[in-house]
């Protein structure tokens, strides 16, 4: 009994023994787990941070090149500028030499030329004392205008008046004005011829008034008669032309308006043509009648 008893006891210590070391091991594991989730936190927490470091070190480094880029761009700027303004001001001064030397040059010609006048004038004798000193004063006034040119601005000189030339028209009377021998111009009379237009005084009368027309060489009756009536706005109607022309109509007035044996006919110099007014040459200071008749064969009869 005592024996059974010990190995109950026995068994007993080693079943505590083995619980609590798997106690132990159990709270060993739990203790590792929760030390690996604090290391996983920490990790991440030093990952984020890092990140974040590498983002701000990124985007500061990026600001200082753009700040770094500006900054160049401006430098460049104001140089360019700088050089920009003293170019301009070079050619400025360039300009401003050179035209103040011209203006210098032009001032010193126009005084010496006027120097030379008067020592010429004063070693000569005068005999109208009044007339000198008029030009002589003439001659003060125009160097003072000289000698003050506008800035910047070359004064042409006026031609130099030599003085032989002002002693002659001091010491003699002036030379009466050749007369020009320019050929006379030959006027050309134009050659005209008269052209009038009238009807029977029971019809219209006077269309056309004798009036001058341009007469060219080798113009016949009809030529000069539509030469007028385009100048002066007549309306006519022909037929045919050249030897076969013939005149239905002037001034609106037409052949058979007044009657069957009305119509127009012409006259050259007083007689009635013997053909068409197409075909029969004229010439100068001829007179050409057209008339409208209301009975063409009385007319042709009496003429």
């Amino acid at each position: 009994m005592k024996s059974k008893r010990n190995i109950f006891i026995f068994l007993g210590i080693i079943s505590l023994f083995l619980l609590g070391f798997g106690i132990k091991a159990a709270n060993s594991n739990s203790d590792n787990e929760q030390n690996k989730i604090a290391y996983s936190e920490s990790s991440s927490d030093a990952t984020e941070s890092n990140i974040k470091k590498d983002s701000s070190n990124k985007k500061d480094k990026k600001d200082k090149k753009i700040a770094d880029a500006q900054t160049s761009s401006e430098v460049s700027n104001k140089e360019s500028k700088k050089e920009s303004k003293a170019k301009k001001e070079s050619v400025s001064k360039e300009e401003n030499k050179s035209s103040t030397t011209e203006s210098n040059e032009i001032k010193n010609e126009q005084t010496g030329d006027m120097e030379e006048e008067k020592t010429y004038l004063q070693s000569e004798p005068a005999p109208n004392n009044s007339v000198v000193g008029q030009e002589e004063q003439q001659r003060e006034g125009v160097s003072s205008q000289i000698t003050t040119p506008a800035p910047q601005v070359p004064v042409p000189s006026p031609p130099p008046v030599e003085p032989e030339e002002e002693n002659e028209s001091v010491n003699q009377p002036a030379p009466p004005a050749e007369a020009s021998q320019e050929t006379p111009v030959e006027e050309v009379l134009m050659e005209t011829v008269t052209v009038s237009v009238t009807s029977d005084p029971s019809v219209r009368g006077t269309i056309l008034g004798n009036t001058a027309v341009e007469y060219i060489e080798g113009d016949t009756a009809l030529d000069v008669s539509i030469r007028i009536w385009k100048q002066q706005g007549i309306q006519y109607g022909i037929i045919g032309s050249g030897s076969s022309a013939y005149i239905k109509g002037i001034a609106n007035l037409y052949e058979f308006d007044e009657g069957p044996t009305s119509g127009w006919h012409i006259r050259v110099n007083g007689s009635m043509i013997d053909r068409s007014a197409g075909a029969y040459p004229i010439g100068p200071n001829d007179t050409v009648n057209w008339n409208y008749t209301t009975n063409y064969v009385e007319d042709s009869e009496d003429w």
